[in-house]
Formats: structure tokens, C-alpha cells, sequence
């Protein structure tokens, strides 16, 4: 379950003789964008340009069009809500849920948890998260499905503009998809100080 959650190939040794490569074969992942403002397009430029099979859905035609979103696999103009209760969303689906409203907001995400999707993200302060949340339970959502929520979405990374908001989110998404740490790939002191004979300096 491991190599198909990462979409990677690793070998399992399965007794002493015998050993196999499990290699999964995967669909691209698709992300879900539901909202197509100024971020739910920043997120969606991002997602073409790291190969999401990317669906934007607003119920706003002009938001929802191919003229705003050139490069995106599908634009949905229809009720929000009602089009993550219809369309199939699957186990390698990123849904982030971005609209313009808290209440429009509450009413995706009640849809989205329902969802088959392997992760949904709720864009937006922590504020907005626990009025929703406490909404959500009061309705009688699982816990443990709004627990499984990642919201706010992203990681934090400093960055207050729309392309630095999508960055954020395709960086945890990418987490998600890969297992990776987050942290910095520069190389330590200790082993600066092994292979360079240096200390840092006071």
C-alpha cells in the first residue's frame, strides 16, 4: 500500500530465496480546484506545470472558461457543490477546496469529505477552519474525516501572493504524493565540518 501511496517502485522481500520490484503503474494525479479566482488560477497553473490532470469547476462562467484556463484537462461551470457529489473522484484526487465564501466554502468541503479523494485541502485562515470544522461536526461529519482535512492548506512558507499561496500548496501536495520531510536539502554543519576539516564559525 506504501508503493502505491508514493507512486514509486521498491523492493519487498517476501522470504530468504525470494524477493520482488513493485512497481506500480498510476494515472496522473488529478487535482481538483474548486474556485476560479485569483489563487484557484495561480494553484491551477501550477498543477499543468507539475503534470495534475487538473479540473477547475466555478459556477461563475466567468470565472470557468477556457480563455482564463488554457492548460487545464477540464473547466466546470456548474453549481460547485453539486459537481463534487457527481463527478468521480478517485483515490489519486487532490481536491482543494478555494471559493469565495465561507458558506459556499463549508458546503464543498461537507462534499468533498464524502469523496473518494486521497486528500482535501480547505484554503484560508484558521479562523475560517475551526468555524467550519465546528459547522461540519454540528452536522454530524465523522471527526475523524474533518481531522483528515488539511486546512489551512499548504505549507508555511511566508509568501502572501497568489503564486506564492499555490507554491505552498503544490509543496504539501507534493509531501502527500512522495513522503518526503520538507526540510532544507543543504548539507549539515557536522558534515561540512567532516569533509571540509572546518568548524563554523561563532
Amino acid at each position: 500500500m506504501e508503493t502505491l501511496r508514493q507512486g514509486t517502485a521498491r523492493s519487498v522481500v517476501l522470504d530468504e530465496e525470494t524477493e520482488l520490484l513493485v512497481e506500480p503503474v498510476m494515472s496522473r494525479p488529478r487535482l481538483v480546484i474548486t474556485g476560479g479566482g485569483h489563487v484557484g488560477l495561480a494553484i491551477a497553473r501550477l498543477g499543468v506545470q507539475l503534470d495534475y490532470e487538473v479540473t477547475v469547476i466555478d459556477d461563475r462562467p466567468e470565472f470557468a472558461n477556457r480563455e482564463r484556463f488554457p492548460g487545464v484537462s477540464e473547466v466546470v461551470n456548474m453549481d460547485m457543490v453539486r459537481a463534487l457529489e457527481t463527478m468521480p473522484i478517485g483515490w489519486n484526487s487532490f481536491v482543494i477546496i478555494a471559493t469565495r465564501g465561507h458558506k459556499l466554502d463549508s458546503q464543498c468541503l461537507r462534499a468533498a469529505v464524502k469523496s473518494g479523494a486521497r486528500y482535501v485541502g480547505l484554503l484560508g485562515s484558521k479562523r475560517k477552519t475551526i468555524l467550519i470544522a465546528q459547522m461540519l461536526r454540528g452536522e454530524g461529519i465523522p471527526e475523524e474525516r474533518i481531522r483528515a482535512v488539511h486546512a489551512p492548506v499548504g505549507l508555511d512558507l511566508g509568501g502572501r501572493t497568489p503564486a506564492e499561496i499555490a507554491l505552498s500548496v503544490l509543496a504539501e501536495l507534493s509531501l502527500e504524493r512522495y513522503g518526503g520531510s520538507g526540510r532544507p536539502l543543504r548539507l549539515s554543519d557536522e558534515l561540512f565540518e567532516r569533509t571540509l576539516g572546518t568548524k563554523k564559525r561563532e
